[in-house]
């Protein structure tokens, strides 16, 4: 049987997807990894505990699809979390752990670079609406001044998905979408940017090639092949992109005017645009798209599924359906209750890490699903000021599609709809990561011509939820009160 076999590299699992040439969902598993904190705002994992994840999830994808024969890959394309990233030696093989995309051991680092570089040069160039420790250039720098020694030694820096690629072929290439997280990418044309490498020490030579994604880059080893449970066929494995990027391509999003919105711990939206539109307020990340010629925007709130657990597992309800049914018997704006969603600091459109979540209005006739619903409202008025950041940017919205574990309510859906006022979308396929890194697969494998022609053909809606008339009068009104109880408490700090 041939598939498509798609890799997504997340934060603390791996997740493998296996798919139909017609894209049909056949099997996806993923396999969980722990991240180890050797220091107070230190992240490493050593490569091969990430290898062992990779291998576990495919060939649980594969034992639950329940064939009787071994899969042929077409081809394999991968998502990945953006920054993390490994030194090799000249054989390929790791110096040290990779240091994943949340350490934050890169402070004076930091301070550092953002003495040296203009944030509007910056923000023009990478994409990067500001400085962080948690780039990749603060953490190469982070090394030449702590551990030279390492970077003497490494003959190569990757990134994550730079080393898969790599181990399953020999060959070594990176991205252009994950490269602008790195703050060395000059996304405009796709090179590196030579003024910040210079800056850090870091060599240009000891960088992959950047390669446009969907570039297919190498084959797949015959001893890798056995070793993940595939047929060796000499599958053609390809270079694909950022998380967030590639499960917009495995919703559909690959056209102006659809919105991508995925609510997992974050709450993320990727606006897909025809011109490289900048924030003139500085606060939105902005790339390169999968499809040739596409750009993106992508404003989140940094408090998202993760505040509405928080609800989940305060007010002792025992799962997320009983949740949902008990404040879809709370009333449309929750009898009066307002809330905001920001348990652990806010993000866009306002850059305060010392806001937090806060409840008004409570009385002793609100219930915990009243608290709950309240709770789904508030996201939902998150979701709208990204909106309105992306409008103010020039970026329409014709309709919303839902991606990730909030996409799985009704009831979220249709507030969403209606607080928007657009339609909201839940693709078929909600396993987007998976599915937009088999897209990208497919497209090196010369299944398709381009990811737009892919994701047309292998992408398709399960149910559309459209404003409510009544709803969107009652929550016009709550968004109004939701943006001044932001305000009397925080103001704006922009």
């Amino acid at each position: 049987m041939k598939c498509l076999v798609g890799v997504d590299l997340g934060t603390t699992a791996v997740k493998a997807g296996l798919f139909t040439l017609d894209g049909r969902e056949i099997a996806v598993a993923d396999c969980e990894y722990a991240t180890d904190t050797p220091a107070p705002g230190w992240a490493e994992v050593p490569a091969e505990r990430y290898w062992e994840a990779f291998v576990k999830a495919v060939r649980s994808a594969l034992k639950q699809s329940g064939a009787a024969g071994p899969f042929e890959a077409a081809a394999i394309g991968f998502s990945s979390q953006g920054e993390t990233f490994l030194l090799l030696d000249g054989r390929g093989r790791p110096i040290r752990p990779a240091i994943a995309w949340f350490d934050t051991r890169a402070i004076a680092e930091n301070r550092f670079i953002e003495e040296h570089i203009d944030r509007r040069e910056l923000y023009e160039t990478t994409g990067t609406p500001g400085f962080s420790p948690i780039y990749t250039a603060q953490k190469l720098l982070w090394l030449r001044n702590n551990e030279p020694e390492s970077l003497e030694r490494a003959a190569h820096i990757v990134l994550l998905p730079d080393y898969f690629i790599h181990r399953l072929t020999g060959e070594f290439a990176t991205d252009p979408v994950n490269g602008g997280s790195t703050c060395y990418v000059d996304i405009r044309i796709r090179r590196y940017w030579d003024r910040m490498l210079n800056l850090i020490g870091a060599p240009r030579e000891k960088l992959p090639d950047i390669v446009s994604p969907c570039s297919p880059v190498g084959r797949l080893r015959d001893d890798i092949a056995a070793e993940l449970g595939l047929a060796a066929n000499g599958a053609p494995v390809v270079v694909g992109a950022n998380d967030q990027i590639v499960g917009a391509l495995g919703a559909g999003n690959v056209a102006p005017g659809i919105v991508t919105e995925a609510t997992g711990s974050a709450l993320a939206v990727i606006a897909t645009t025809e011109r490289f539109a900048l924030d003139p307020g500085m606060r939105v990340p902005i790339g390169t798209h999968v499809v040739p010629g596409l750009f993106y925007a992508l404003p989140f709130t940094q408090s998202g599924g993760i505040a509405l657990r928080w609800v989940r597992d305060v007010f002792g309800f025992k799962d997320f359906a009983e949740l949902t049914r008990e404040a879809g018997q709370a009333p449309p704006g929750s009898a009066g209750l307002l809330a905001l969603p920001h348990v652990s600091g806010s993000v866009c459109p306002d850059l305060n890490p010392a806001a937090r979540a806060a409840f008004r209005g409570i009385s002793l006739a609100h219930s915990r699903g009243h608290i709950a619903r309240a709770m789904m409202e508030a996201l939902a008025y998150s979701l709208r000021e990204q909106i309105e950041l992306l409008a103010g940017m020039g970026i329409r919205t014709n309709r919303v599609r839902c991606i990730g574990g909030g996409a799985r309510s009704d009831l979220w859906l249709r507030i969403k709809a209606s607080v928007l006022n657009v339609p909201t979308e839940r693709p078929e396929c909600m396993e987007a990561a998976a599915l937009g890194a088999a897209i990208i697969g497919a497209c090196g494998a010369g299944l398709f011509k381009s990811p737009s022609e892919a994701g047309a053909a292998l992408v398709s809606v399960k149910e559309r939820f459209d404003p409510e008339p009544g709803l969107v009068e009652i929550y016009r009104s709550g968004y109004k009160d939701y943006i001044a109880f932001y305000g009397g408490l925080y103001g704006r700090k922009t």
